[in-house]
């Protein structure tokens, strides 16, 4: 998280000599998630975009089995991931320009599991995950109204995470995740 902050505050950095011509605020939507988008467009032709993405989920379920022996299992889930991406912007024609450059993320993760079956003793997992992503990103941004834009964006993104794990009765492990693969988005961007 401090790595983003310190990034965020570099980006930030620009802002002097690249004053902010217009802010905005923006949305994607996924099947599983969406991600809230804070665009500043500076008058140097740079585009600095905060990005936010949060899930919670949770389920409960009781089951009782032929012998009258209870089962009970609480499952939650939840992500958070900040992000900033700070762009070129090039135009093409009066209403759609596309935009080049860097978005980075941080991620926070964490996941429990619980159950017990037939008395007060059971098993309960809880995962915990942090790290980074960055992407190269190609995009653009066609406006039908004046302030109002719809575009999309294409990426390859590196993403290094790592992990511990705590289990009872077990123990704990920790773990380390690398991945890349391509990412795309469709957004919505109202500017102000």
């Amino acid at each position: 998280m401090r790595k983003i902050t310190a990034l965020s505050l570099a980006a930030l950095g620009f802002y002097p000599c690249c004053s902010a011509q217009q802010f905005g605020i923006g949305m994607s939507l996924k099947q599983y998630e969406s991600t809230l988008y804070l665009p500043v467009k500076t008058k140097g032709g740079l585009l600095i975009e905060g990005a936010l993405t949060y899930s919670h989920s949770s389920q409960s379920s009781s089951q009782t089995d032929s012998l009258g022996n209870a089962y009970n299992n609480t499952y939650s889930s939840s992500s958070l991931i900040p992000g900033v991406g700070i762009f070129w912007l090039m135009p093409m024609t009066e209403n759609t320009h596309a935009y080049l450059g860097p978005r980075l993320w941080y991620i926070s993760q964490k996941q429990s599991n619980s159950g017990y079956y037939g008395g007060p003793s059971g098993v309960s997992t809880e995962n915990k995950t942090h790290g980074y992503a960055a992407a190269p990103i190609l995009g653009f941004e066609y406006f039908p109204l004046k302030n109002i834009s719809i575009g999309g964006e294409v990426g390859y993104s590196f993403t290094k995470q790592s992990g511990s794990s705590t289990s009872i009765p077990v123990g704990s492990s920790t773990s380390d995740y690398t991945s890349n693969g391509t990412t795309s988005s469709v957004m919505v961007r109202y500017y102000f």
